[in-house]
């Protein structure tokens, strides 16, 4: 009998032993397998959660974005006009000085000072040479005065003419 024992013992044990190794498996697989849905439903929870914050840090970067664009233009934007006003301050300022000067110097630098004047409001009121305004050169009054240049102005309305006479 001890050796019916001592196999029934020995199969028991064996048997014993492949249940164990069957369970440990079975539980390692059962074990993978919650990790793995544990760790799915995990990240989906926590994606769930993060999805707003997600968004608003995706607007709030849009913005900041669109602002550094816009700043960046409108700095742009203000170099160019700046650089404009400081070039027509140049010109101004060396307007001015010809003014000055000519104001100040002889009734030669006057006159012609007065024609370039007379040149340019002619210019800036949109009258063109040979149609609305004519120009002579010098003449000579009744008077025997010897006068510089006139200009003349026809208006395309009425059908008179002034003219601008300056004497020497």
């Amino acid at each position: 009998m001890p050796s019916r024992r001592a196999a029934y013992k020995a199969e028991r044990e064996a048997t014993e032993e492949r249940f164990r190794a069957q369970f440990k498996n079975l539980a390692t697989e059962i074990l993978g397998e919650q990790s793995q849905h544990f760790r799915q439903t995990s990240r989906e929870s926590i994606d769930l959660m993060l999805k707003p914050f997600r968004d608003n840090i995706t607007d709030f970067r849009k913005r900041v974005e669109e602002i550094y664009t816009t700043q960046t233009s409108q700095r742009g934007e203000l170099k160019a006009e700046l650089n404009r006003l400081m070039e027509l301050n140049r010109h101004i300022s060396t307007e001015a000085q010809n003014l000055t000067q000519a104001l100040k110097g002889n009734s030669k630098v006057q006159g012609d000072w007065g024609e370039v004047l007379l040149e340019t409001i002619l210019d800036n009121s949109a009258l063109t040479k040979g149609s609305t305004t004519r120009r002579s050169t010098t003449s000579r009054t009744t008077k025997g005065a010897t006068c510089g240049p006139t200009s003349c102005c026809t208006s395309p309305k009425r059908n008179r003419s002034s003219s601008i006479r300056r004497s020497r």
